[in-house]
């Protein structure tokens, strides 16, 4: 019996990823359809990538070379999606990691925006994991002038993110709706049982110039070797919000452009999330202004010591600002994806110099890929 249903799972699981995997194929097929003529480099592309695919879409080669140059560093997107991403960080280990109200555990009060109030399956805690039952609690009485309100869980894209803002008569209200007051109530019902109330975090004045209005915030890809078992950081870019925007999102106007992980000086081309070049934006011409990091040595160690922490994954994308203190601050750990196109549209390969070693692990490791668990239970 216990065979028969090992078997059906397994058979179940590799029949789901075989649809992913096809439907995946055509999504990209269809996206970069009308990429233009053949580039240098493509034969060496497809077969430096070979090992992990046969066919790779050529035309998503084409379309990132032309911000690259011939690289045969480029992944191909069904590479990362099928085969990458699903091997370094394995899916049934990614759920605690994403969990928002888990991460002043794992990574530390200290690194993160101070916490107001928690509700984790429908039950309140305090800010130290304390349990306040399942009644609606009132909002604790608090001194800051702004309040983050946001799901525990998949607010990727910024998605069901509020901001509250103090008013003159001392009541937080909702930015986006200023006739709206936070409460409990509110925010269950916008939220859910899985949320977290965290306070709003200033800027530095360094992040601030790209614009006021939005929380600004570095995008480092944190890569943990499997292999020698270094931490490193091979591309990093900052995410810059539309003016009049409180934040970043660059499916919302914003744009991002890269860091030069050694130098820490940003790129001359911000681009937005369709790729196009914006040499100009928020008043800043950044093809004729040098920018640089204050503290890129900081930036990486920080987001090294993150990396650190996740013990089951290899491939992060954290989301980190600089707040007014000068201090590094986690905002989001993204482990699903890593968003390879935002760096390579900036100017550098997701994994750099790690490029060939990743190939190589991964190739030997197809049995490993589970796109779809079915927990027989």
């Amino acid at each position: 019996m216990i065979r028969t249903l090992k078997k059906l799972t397994n058979n179940i699981n590799r029949f789901y990823t075989l649809i992913i995997i096809e439907a995946c194929r055509i999504a990209v097929r269809r996206r970069y359809k009308n990429i233009p003529s053949p580039m240098e480099g493509e034969k060496e592309w497809r077969k430096k990538w070979s090992p992990l695919i046969k066919h790779p879409t050529v035309k998503y080669y084409r379309k990132y070379a032309g911000f690259l140059g011939p690289n045969v560093d480029i992944p191909p997107t069904e590479a990362m999606q099928l085969q990458i991403q699903p091997i370094l960080n394995p899916s049934l280990m990614r759920v605690h990691y994403l969990d928002k109200n888990m991460f002043d555990q794992i990574y530390g009060k200290e690194v993160m925006a101070k916490t107001i109030l928690r509700r984790i399956n429908g039950e309140y805690f305090n800010t130290d994991y304390e349990s306040l039952g399942m009644k609606s609690p009132s909002i604790p009485s608090v001194t800051m002038k702004g309040l983050i309100a946001k799901p525990s869980r998949d607010s990727y894209g910024g998605r069901n993110i509020l901001l509250f803002v103090r008013n003159q008569s001392d009541k937080f209200m909702q930015v986006d709706d200023p006739n709206t007051e936070l409460s409990v109530e509110l925010l269950d019902k916008l939220l859910g049982d899985d949320w977290i109330l965290q306070e709003q975090l200033k800027q530095s004045s360094f992040m601030a110039q790209f614009n006021e209005s939005s929380v600004n915030t570095f995008r480092v890809h944190v890569y943990k070797s499997p292999v020698t078992g270094i931490i490193d950081t091979p591309s990093i870019c900052i995410r810059i919000g539309a003016k009049g925007h409180w934040f970043d999102n660059i499916h919302s106007g914003g744009v991002c452009v890269s860091v030069n992980p050694d130098t820490g000086v940003l790129g001359k081309i911000p681009v937005d999330v369709k790729s196009v070049p914006q040499s100009q934006y928020n008043g800043i011409d950044f093809a004729n202004t040098e920018i640089t990091v204050p503290d890129i040595v900081g930036l990486r160690n920080f987001a090294k010591r993150i990396g650190k922490c996740v013990v089951h994954h290899h491939s992060l994308a954290l989301d980190v600002m600089l707040d007014e203190k000068g201090e590094y601050k986690l905002i989001e750990v993204n482990i699903g994806t890593i968003d390879a196109e935002m760096y390579m549209a900036t100017g550098f390969t997701p994994f750099g110099k790690y490029t060939n070693e990743v190939i190589d692990y991964c190739s030997h490791r197809h049995d490993k890929v589970r796109m779809v668990h079915v927990i027989p239970w």
